[in-house]
């Protein structure tokens, strides 16, 4: 509700054209919504998670714009995020659609309001 209710007056306010939030996969959301995680991040908990989170903000007037995969960002920079030796393995001997839904797992994404993104970006 407290996400629906940002994005509603944010569209309401006509000086915002974009804004930029986190992005999670839905297939992650049991990782990291655990106790373990959750103990963890205690100063900055999870909790959105929307199961179609590109349609939950396009029905609020927000389409995403356009969307950055850390892990592919990181890749297409040659500085690959640290990991354990287990999950390094793991990209190379994982199935293609899984190496696929761990590149696309978070991110961060532009929500462009739907009436700007039709005109067009003026700039």
């Amino acid at each position: 509700e407290a996400v629906a209710s940002l994005a509603k007056d944010l569209h309401a306010c006509r000086s915002f054209e974009a804004w930029i939030c986190d992005y999670m996969s839905p297939a992650i959301y049991k990782y990291i919504a655990t106790p373990e995680r959750a103990e963890k991040m205690k100063n900055a908990p999870f909790r959105f998670f929307p199961p179609e989170p590109f349609e939950f903000f396009r029905t609020l007037g927000w389409p995403r714009s356009e969307i950055r995969y850390i892990q592919q960002t990181t890749v297409d920079l040659g500085r690959p995020v640290p990991a354990p030796w287990y999950a390094r393995i793991f990209r190379f001997i994982a199935p293609p659609n899984m190496r696929e839904q761990f590149m696309k797992a978070s991110g961060y994404m532009i929500l462009r309001r739907a009436d700007f993104a039709s005109k067009g970006d003026p700039k």
